[in-house]
């Protein structure tokens, strides 16, 4: 028997929680803690213990600042932390009939009134606080008195309790060293305090102080545990407790479970006693055998009994007692034990899921003895066999009756494990008979391959690779590179970056390299398996790019304000006062060098944006400092000012040579340079050459090398928003190393030198965010310069799941509900920060909202309207010189810095985002405190806080998406915070925003757009604002042009830009009374819409000097006034409208010019136009629109407006103002008294003033009805009806000319008569008696029905075209487009599908593109077409009319389209790609997106194709895919004298002339070689080119190059004729200058010896170099290639596509061709012979084929079922080195892998090595064997399940000078479809496709069938030998002898051999054991192919001795027998069995 003590009877506590395990009256806690301090943190971790010990849902966190008396009503506990500020809570609850927990130490006192008056307090340091246990009580329970506990670890500080104290005081404990110092100080309900009085509740002082909770010990945890039982329990008079008994459990000979339940606690816990014996002891504790002392119960608990006496009945009976009393269980129970059970047996079962890090331990219980035996697992790194104390680990399972299996983690990878099963129940015990173990996966070295270098520029790359096997852990990757090869050395590499854990495709940005240089680069992979590099290293060169960079630049320039240490400003020779951004150039070489003909960019897209002129020169090792300042001219001092100016937010900064090489840039590859800062120049490291930020900027001259780099910002997760409770938030920097650091009260982390601010905290891990928190954080690193600040605002509010007064179930909502002033905020004049309960927590019905309570409508509103949250420093906002305490101050000086966020509302559009600004408070009269504590404020977004301006999209329908301020209105008059109780009843929020939003519909774009907003300030909820434009000059010249510089603009009186002069020379021209004049220096229809608004709105707020806002003007040269722009007047502060609906007033003319242009006859006709256009039909002022225009706003703030009137409402009288009070009737009152009637009245006083003509407008009718414009049905006519005679025009002039006559061009018709309409149109007219005109009227009819939906579709896209040539170029070179632009080429066909003509009008394209259709008939089949840019577009299309311009871009990547018709029913909502199976060619290839499938999706590519015609066909229907003529077979790999060739073949049956038709190795270059003219192509004839036409030598020679310094073009001159014409490709090679004349280029012809091409002339050398006409190209036999075919026109252009095909490598001498003859899909394979100019002979199939795919699975896991079978059909073994799989999955082949003749393999998605699991799961769902060879993972996976392709590719020899890499030939390919004529039935149905014949060709349906899946067994080996090569790899590796164990497992190799296991994986067990009655029975499979091995069952009961046991046959499947042994047992016989194999 094993040295194993028996089990003594023991007495196990469990406690059962049921629901919040809370005893009664303890039910509900509320905490009181800090606000935003750094102890903060400690309620944090009080938090987290009470919610663990009582439940989340139980405790309530409260900030001191926001508590009130009364707070603590419905709580039954107020437990008060030491980080309260006692100001805040003394006297809050004093009188608290509830009671109390305290470890406040200041209100511990009776110092001042209001405190509790318990004790005095005296604090004292000192380490390990102990304290002496000294009286019996319920909180100290368990403690015995007299004892020594420690309360705390560590130096913390306590307070003690001394005198004076309370007279009822009584004191738990004492200082351990000082007996005078008490703690745990309670006094009961009742009982007397200091200076008088009783306790209404029970009060515990609990002496902790600060953040002593963190370290408290568990005897401390202890007694501040059942210190709050206790307290809470005395919110009821405690009683005695109840309690039952349970029946007994788990009842067997020697063990039992007992127990009971405290069904009543009484108020307070109880003790529980459990009484148990062998007689009945009743109610007697003495007559009891035994008890238990189970200590506080307050529900069910449970004993558990052992070491019984079997047959026994035994008794119990439960007993508690508390201060109430106690009381016995009603009635004894009892039980009796079973019977004594035989002894068990287990026995171990083999490991599961083994992983890594992970594995399933099993054992089983085979015999339990009659009672379940309580199972436990030893497990560790050795066998510790039978002795317990040689295991390193075990658990217990419990009572066990069967199999039983325990998880283990943590575990080492690589490692063998060793487990072992123990049971034991009361009639004895056993040990399983063996020890099992498992080994797990060992990390295998990843694999790592090096990719391409890319987007390669004279100092940057791209560089890349692939983690092509992690070895089951992601590797950690660095790339190496530099001017050598290092090899594998790191050492020997210049350069290396980690780019951290990959396990896929990686790339890095690399800049700082050097022009015209090889640069080598390797991948480098490392995990816990070991190190690889990748197997070559690759090499790119750098572009040639001269001697000039970028060292330095500055994006934010601020003179010197910010930052001047070293006097870098002014910069020497730069105009006075000027602080233009700049950028350097230096030049690296020891000679002066011209700058000229180099640009500079900040597009990377348009890399010649500016360009340097001629005699640009720079001193060799010298400095040009160019300002960046968008002039584009040189100053008075003669410096060069760029086209651009620099955002300090970040953007692409590059220098280009003439040539187009990037020779310097910021930003590369798609990305930006950082953030700059106010007067920090970024640049190269002088040392380093790391672009860093110089804080001593040096402008001409050598960089400072203190210039530091700045670690990068930080991120969130999660974002900023709402959340409904507590949120645990990460914060990351990418910079390795960084400390990150934050705040979370509003402040930033870093001063203004960029360090940590004392209340910044270091961030250590994941941040608990429980109440609603301003969170800000920076990233540091030493030497670096710290990131920029980043916030994000955390709302924890639950709007949905919560009770009637708002409350939810985790009281995350009482803060906000209940929000009182916090500690810290300043005291404001007339301040107010409270929600007011009476409407936040109101359960009165909502009215409108059925089912939701005031309180919930609220809550819920709070996500009806963004929210703009705003972080600042609480000083700079409410402290002494704050913006809010000195609201009155204005100007910069009073602007601060915050971060402003915008979280969108739950149904939004718009997206969130931050950023750091300026903020002011705004306004006039609401600034002052006494009349409003609610003030305006405003963000100004300038550089020196972050970005220069906001770029969001903030308003619908704007076009504006950039901003440099904004504005929050709080809105005062006619607001419930004003002075004036009227006005307070007129609260709305709308009003201001309404006359504004009424401008914009009555035609005024800039009226100035808005939308309604929460605002939070550092986490308090300010109220509702109005978020909206400030109308500036910066405003005016974002809407309508002009220079914001330049433009003037009033606030009122005041300028706040600009200056006076344009302003009184507006006015001075409109006193001349030149009509003429007027309308271009004032836009009269602004200036008479806002006159008509604030009439409409009877505004009384209209001042000389206020209230309103013009802006316009700027300079103007030679005293003429109307070059200015022409003056607006904005609407602003409209509070004062919509009061009286009969008000008469006439508002204030703020331009002071009414009375001049009152006296004007066409502006009184002009003021009648506006008049008749807003207040009839349509019009903005029409009732329905005002309501429709208010109801906008209203609907949104329905249920917000709830939250302001509980933040503001209470402002002015007890009783709040409230959306059921005020804002609902103010709303009804508008709708039904004032907007009704408005319109008539106002109407009334404009006609009576004389305003409105006597003579009415005409009307139009339409079918009796009077219609302002709309469809006139065929057969219908259009009349008139009027008082005179009716004259009309069609061609939208007016009727009446200036001056009053007639128009020419008018018709008259008499009233009622009839209007000609020939056509749809414009139709404009007045009616005339005698000489008096009525206004006008006007309305847009048409004569054809508005398109629908049905009638329309999108029939052609081009989203992607081609770059312009150089002859379109010429064309377009007055065009003030850039027409280098490729994009402003784009179009958008829709065609007329339907049966009838229709009218585009209304309809619009909105999302992608966006565009408003007017007047456009589209016949039946017809097409428009709508464009970028209509100039640039008649370039390329000269016959093509567009019929619309669109705003927005095509995106290159694809984009989303929205086509919306005139009734606004969406007609197509699709979204365009340019990946997967999208058309290629339309990709920037020339093609357009032609729509093939009109009744399709248009969402997939299946309904698209690219279009033949090169550059699409707009306008016209495309002829689709040509096929005429094929590219029907090509020679690529040709050995000399052979050449390449390409063979042509006519499909048709007629002759085809192909002269002047081009081939080319590439989409970008068609024009390469230009077949001769009159060349023909016999019917079904073939045609062939050899190398020596499209690959000709030399050309002729170049006599000159000519042309303007620095500029393009370059004219050439050639020796001789050159017989070219315009738009012909030439080739220039052989140049030796420095221009870049070298390569293909399109010219324009000049002469018979001269032409021009498109590049800067800079040079003419001596070595001209020669030219030829078209391109030379040879084929790619290496890499594989492409060969296009195009035809072309007479003028030598592209035309159409014709053909393209592609294929991959070829070996010498073979040719690639289609299969059948001129047919297949465009991806040519190899030829069994050559047959160029004639039929295609057959294509080569294998020998190794692709056998069987699985692509589609019936059911379960893509990746996880499908494969690739590849087989060997033929004779010889293959080496698969260096083959691949390519297509729907990509696989690389290696040494490893190889192919007998007849054999396969299989190719999976995942590594069988490294995944067992999945790989038995593969094997169990095929029901395949390991003969089945199983490789992976591949990559690029699933495969697809409608089609797809896979090549099979076979490595050629490595060509020359390349020995590491091996060409690809594809050896098989299939190309398969899940729809007929290929086999259905793999399409998801449970087959694979299956080879038919090996000989058929892949691509070809014919060649496969759908079969079960029946993957191949790779055949057997012929022996031990063969299979441990195999398996072990050839030359006996260490571990491969037959009877080496190279996994571990206990089955030697030669066993695994036999029986059909692997011996590098732990996938035994070798046999399995089991007993079956009194014999044990051994079951294993044996592979009878497998030869030289001989199988056998031995037994011994010695372990010397042996002898075979025969086995039977039990049943078999192919070669795999299931043999079975069977052995009786002997009573008392020790029994081993072994299975034995032995070589023959």
């Amino acid at each position: 028997m094993p040295d194993i003590p028996p089990l003594r009877a023991v007495a196990l506590l469990c406690l059962f929680t049921i629901g919040a395990s809370l005893p009664l009256g303890a039910t509900s806690i509320l905490f009181i803690g800090g606000s935003n301090t750094p102890t903060a943190e400690a309620d944090d971790e009080v938090m987290t213990y009470l919610e663990q010990r009582y439940g989340a849902a139980n405790v309530s966190y409260l900030e001191d600042g926001a508590s009130r008396a009364g707070d603590e009503d419905g709580f039954d506990l107020i437990i008060i932390s030491s980080t309260v500020s006692s100001g805040s809570i003394r006297g809050k609850f004093h009188d608290s009939a509830v009671p109390v927990l305290n470890w406040e130490s200041v209100i511990t006192d009776n110092d001042q009134a209001g405190e509790f008056g318990v004790t005095t307090r005296l604090n004292e340091s000192e380490s390990d606080h102990r304290i002496r246990i000294i009286g019996e009580h319920v909180i100290t329970a368990g403690f015995s008195t007299g004892e020594i506990v420690q309360l705390v670890n560590g130096a913390e500080t306590v307070f003690w309790s001394v005198a004076p104290e309370a007279a009822d005081v009584v004191h738990l404990a004492e200082d351990d060293d000082n007996s005078a110092n008490k703690f745990l100080s309670v006094v009961e309900e009742g009982g007397a305090l200091m200076g008088g009085g009783s306790a209404p509740a029970r009060r515990v002082i609990f002496g902790l102080k600060g953040t002593t909770f963190s370290s408290l010990t568990e005897d401390g945890r202890t007694l501040f545990g059942q210190a709050v039982d206790w307290a809470a329990a005395g919110a009821l008079p405690p009683q005695a407790p109840t309690v039952i008994n349970s029946t007994a459990s788990g009842v067997g000979a020697s063990s039992a479970t007992i127990g009971g339940e405290v069904t009543d606690t009484g108020g307070v816990t109880p003790v529980v006693t459990l009484y148990w014996g062998d007689n009945d002891g009743g109610t007697n504790a003495g007559s009891w055998d035994e008890s238990f002392d189970l200590g506080q119960q307050g529900g069910l608990f449970i004993s558990q009994l052992s070491g019984l006496q079997p047959g026994t009945t035994y008794y119990f009976r439960s007993f508690a007692s508390n201060p109430g009393g106690s009381a016995w269980a009603g009635s004894t129970a009892s039980f009796t034990s079973g019977a004594l059970p035989g002894p068990p047996s287990v026995v171990n079962l083999p490991a599961s899921a083994v992983s890594f890090t992970s594995a399933q331990v099993q054992g089983e219980v085979v015999d339990t003895g009659g009672e379940s035996p309580s199972v436990t697992m030893y497990f560790g790194t050795n066998d510790g066999a039978t002795n317990p104390a040689g295991w390193d680990e075990s658990v217990v399972l419990g009572a066990e009756s069967g199999v039983f299996a325990n998880s283990l983690f943590n575990l080492s990878a690589g490692t063998t494990y060793y487990y072992r099963s123990y049971v034991q129940n009361g009639g004895g015990w056993a040990w399983a008979p063996t020890t099992a173990s498992f080994q797990t996966p060992a990390y295998q070295s990843p694999t790592v391959i090096t990719g391409p270098a890319t987007g390669i520029t004279g100092s940057a790359a791209r560089l890349s690779g692939e983690v092509t096997s992690t070895g089951g852990e992601a590797p950690s990757v660095t790339l190496y590179w530099g001017g050598s090869d290092g090899g594998s050395d790191p050492q020997a590499w210049e350069e290396s970056q980690g780019v951290g854990e990959q396990s896929g495709e990686f790339e890095l940005s690399v800049t700082g390299l050097l022009s015209s240089t090889t640069y080598y680069v390797r991948a480098f992979a490392q995990n816990s398996g070991g190190a690889t590099w990748a197997g070559t290293t690759l090499q790119f060169t750098t572009l040639a790019t001269g001697d000039f960079e970028i060292t330095e630049f500055m994006a934010a320039n601020d003179g010197g304000q910010s930052s001047n240490p070293n006097s870098w400003w002014p910069i020497a020779g730069q105009v006075a006062g000027r602080t233009d951004d700049w950028i350097e150039i230096h030049n690296r070489s020891a000679s002066v060098l011209d700058l000229g003909g180099w640009h500079l960019t900040d597009n990377p897209g348009d890399p010649t944006q500016w360009t340097f002129p001629p005699g640009t020169n720079v001193p060799g090792g010298g400095y040009l400092v160019v300002y960046a300042s968008g002039d584009n001219a040189r100053d008075v001092q003669g410096n060069l000012h760029t086209n651009f100016a620099l955002s300090s937010g970040g953007e692409y900064l590059g220098l280009v040579t003439p040539g187009g090489v990037v020779s310097s840039e910021y930003g590369p590859a798609g990305s930006d340079y950082p953030g700059q800062d106010n007067d920090i120049s970024y640049g190269l490291h002088p040392v380093s050459e790391d672009p860093v930020y110089f804080f001593e900027p040096t402008p001409g001259s050598a960089n400072d090398s203190g210039g530091v780099a700045r670690v990068a910002d930080t991120k969130f997760d999660p974002d900023r928003g709402y959340y409904s409770s507590r949120v645990m938030v990460t914060i990351t920097s990418a910079t390795p190393g960084a400390e990150i650091y934050y705040t979370t009260d509003g402040s930033s982390p870093l001063n203004a030198a960029g360090a940590r601010t004392t209340s910044a905290r270091l961030y250590t891990g994941p941040l608990a965010i429980s109440r609603t928190t301003p969170l800000r954080a920076a990233a540091l690193k030493a030497g670096l310069q710290s990131s920029n600040v980043d916030s994000h605002t955390y709302i924890l509010l639950n709007t949905e799941n919560v009770g009637s007064d708002g409350m939810d179930a985790g009281r995350v909502n009482a803060t906000f509900l209940q929000q009182r002033q916090p500690r810290g905020w300043g005291n404001l004049t007339s301040g107010d920060y409270e929600m007011d309960t009476d409407i936040s927590q109101s359960t009165s019905p909502s009215s409108g909202h059925p089912g939701l309570s005031v309180a919930q409508a609220m809550l819920q509103g709070m996500r009806d309207i963004p929210t703009v949250a705003v972080s600042m420093s609480r000083a700079d906002f409410s402290g002494g010189n704050g913006i809010y305490t000195n609201s009155q101050s204005k100007g910069f000086a009073w602007e601060r810095d915050c971060a402003a966020e915008f979280i969108p509302a739950e149904e939004d559009w718009r997206r969130d985002w931050g950023e750091n600004c300026g903020i002011r408070v705004q306004g006039g009269a609401s600034r002052n405190p006494s009349a409003s504590p609610k003030h305006s404020l405003s963000f100004r977004f300038r550089d020196e806080y972050g970005k220069g301006r906001l770029r969001a999209d903030l308003f619908e329908d704007s076009p504006i998406d950039s901003y440099n301020v904004l504005v929050l209105r709080a809105g005062y008059n006619n607001s419930w915070i004003h002075r004036d109780s009227g006005q307070r009843g007129r609260g709305s929020m709308i009003r201001d925003q309404w006359v504004r939003e009424s401008l914009y519909e009555m035609g005024h774009e800039d009226a100035g757009r808005g939308i309604m907003v929460h605002l939070f300030v550092n986490g308090l909820y300010w109220g509702v604002h109005n978020l909206c434009e400030r109308q500036d000059a910066a405003h005016y010249a974002t809407y309508n042009g002009g220079d914001e510089d330049l433009l003037d603009a009033r606030n009122g009186s005041e300028y706040i830009d600009g200056n006076a002069t344009a302003w009184n020379a507006m006015r001075s021209v409109v006193s001349s009374r030149d009509w003429e004049e007027i309308q271009q220096v004032l836009d009269v229809d602004t200036y008479i819409d806002y006159q008509i608004i604030n009439r409409f709105g009877a505004n009384s707020d209209l001042k000389s000097n206020g209230n309103w806002r013009a802006a316009g003007g700027g300079p103007f040269r030679g005293g003429r006034p109307e070059g200015m722009m022409p003056w607006k007047v904005f609407s602003w502060d409209a509070e004062r409208t919509l009061e009286s609906p009969s008000a008469t007033n006439q508002p204030l003319d703020p331009l002071g010019i009414r009375t001049t242009m009152d006296g004007l006859d066409e502006y009184r006709l002009r003021f009648a136009d506006r008049i008749q256009k807003h207040f009839y039909f349509d019009g903005a002022l029409t009732p329905e629109a005002c309501e429709q225009r208010w109801m906008k706003f209203a609907s949104s703030l329905d249920r917000a407006i709830i939250a302001e009137s509980a933040r503001w409402g209470d402002h002015r009288r007890g009783t709040p103002y409230s959306r059921e009070g005020e804002w609902l009737p103010e709303q009804a009152r508008l709708r039904s008294s004032y907007f009704p009637v408005r319109n008539r009245n106002v109407f009334g006083r404009y006609r009576s003033s004389g305003f409105y003509p006597s003579v009415p407008a005409p009307n139009f009718v339409i079918n009796g009805v009077p219609r302002r414009g709309g469809v006139v049905p065929s057969g219908r006519p259009l009349t008139v009806t009027a008082s005179a005679t009716v004259y009309y025009t069609l061609d939208g002039s007016d009727p009446r000319l200036v001056g009053g006559a007639v128009n020419p061009e008018a018709i008259s018709v008499g009233a009622g008569g009839t209007i000609s309409l020939p056509s749809s149109g414009l139709v404009r007219a007045r009616a005339r008696s005698g000489s008096t005109w009525s206004a006008i009227e006007e309305g847009f009819f048409f004569a054809e029905p508005l398109a629908t939906p049905s009638d329309l579709a999108i029939s052609e896209i081009h989203y992607h075209p081609v770059a312009a040539t150089y002859p379109e170029k010429v064309a377009g070179a007055g065009l003030s487009a850039n027409v280098g632009n490729a994009d402003l080429f784009e179009f958008v066909e829709i065609e007329n599908v339907s049966g009838r003509d229709v009218n585009l009008a209304g309809a619009e394209f909105e999302d992608g593109i966006a565009l408003r259709f007017g007047n456009a008939v589209l016949p039946v089949g017809g097409r428009v077409v709508v464009v970028r840019d209509p100039d640039v577009f008649a370039l390329r299309y000269p016959g093509v009319v567009p019929a619309g311009t669109f705003s927005g871009a095509l995106s290159n990547d694809g984009e989303r389209i929205v086509l919306r018709t005139a009734a606004g029913v969406i007609a197509h909502d699709f979204v365009f790609n340019d990946v997967g199976d999208w058309p290629t060619r339309a990709d920037g290839l020339g093609s357009s997106l032609e729509l093939v499938n009109r009744e399709g999706d248009y969402n997939i590519p299946a309904s698209w194709r690219p279009s033949s015609e090169y550059h699409g066909s707009p306008g016209a229907a495309g002829s689709g895919p040509d096929g005429r003529v094929v590219i029907n077979e090509v020679l690529s790999h040709s050995s000399l004298p052979a050449v390449d060739q390409i063979e042509l073949h006519n499909r048709t049956g007629e002759e085809i002339n192909v002269g002047g038709w081009f081939l080319s190795d590439g989409a970008g270059v068609l024009q390469s070689f230009k077949i001769p003219a009159s060349t023909a192509l016999e019917s079904s004839g073939y045609l062939v080119f050899g190398e020596e036409d499209f690959n000709s030598g030399p050309g002729a020679a170049v006599s000159s190059y000519g042309g303007t310094v620095a500029a393009s073009p370059t004219t050439v001159t050639t020796s001789g004729p050159h017989a070219l014409s315009t738009g012909d490709l030439v080739t220039i090679s052989g140049y030796g200058g420095i221009a870049s004349y070298d390569g293909s280029h399109l010219v324009r012809v000049t002469g018979a010896t001269t032409f021009e091409i498109d590049v800067t002339f800079l040079d003419d050398d001596e070595a001209r170099g020669s030219w030829r006409a078209g391109r030379s190209f040879a084929l790619n036999s290496a890499r594989g290639d492409e060969v296009w075919l195009v035809e072309g026109n007479a003028g030598g252009a592209p035309v159409r596509f014709v053909d393209q095909v592609r294929f991959d490598g070829a070996r010498d001498g073979e040719s690639l061709g289609r299969w059948p003859d001129g047919s297949g899909s465009g991806y040519l394979v190899s030829m069994v012979t050559q047959t160029l100019g004639a039929t295609n002979s057959a294509p080569q199939v294998g020998p190794v084929i692709l056998s069987e795919v699985m692509y589609h699975p019936a059911g379960g896991s893509e990746e996880g079922l499908e494969y690739v079978e590849i087989c060997n059909t033929g004779d010889v073994t293959e080496n698969l080195n260096h083959w691949k799989l390519r297509g729907g999955v990509d696989f690389e082949f290696t040494s490893l892998h190889g192919l007998s003749p007849g054999a396969a393999l299989v190719v999976v998605g995942f590594d069988p090595d490294l995944d067992p699991v999945a790989a038995t799961g593969f094997r169990s769902a095929y029901g395949i064997s390991d003969q089945v060879v199983l490789v992976g993972p591949f990559r690029d996976g699933p495969l697809r399940n409608d089609r797809g392709s896979i090549r099979l590719q076979r490595p050629d020899n490595p060509p020359p000078g390349e020995p590491g890499f091996h060409p690809a030939v594809t050896e098989d390919l299939v190309n398969y479809f899940s729809s007929a004529p290929w086999p259905t039935s793999a399409g998801g149905g449970g087959n694979s496709l299956n080879r038919a014949a090996v000989d058929g060709f892949g691509p070809l349906a014919t060649s496969w069938t759908g079969l079960p899946p029946s993957l191949r067994e790779s055949g057997a080996p012929s022996g031990y030998a063969e299979w441990r090569d195999g398996r072990f790899g050839p030359g006996n590796p260490p571990g491969s002898g037959p009877l080496e164990d190279f996994d571990l497992d206990d089955v030697p190799n030669l066993l695994e051999y036999a029986l059909g296991l692997d011996p590098r994986l732990v996938d035994g067990p070798a046999a399995e054991i089991g007993r079956e009655g009194d014999e044990v029975v051994i079951r294993f499979e044996w592979d009878t192919a497998r030869p030289g091995v001989t199988l056998r069952v031995e037994t011994s009961t010695d372990l010397v001795t042996w002898t075979t046991v025969p086995d039977v046959l039990e049943s078999a499947q192919g070669t795999m027998e299931t043999r079975v042994v069977r052995v009786a047992l002997a009573a008392e016989e020790r029994l081993f069995l072994r299975l034995a194999g032995t070589e023959d």
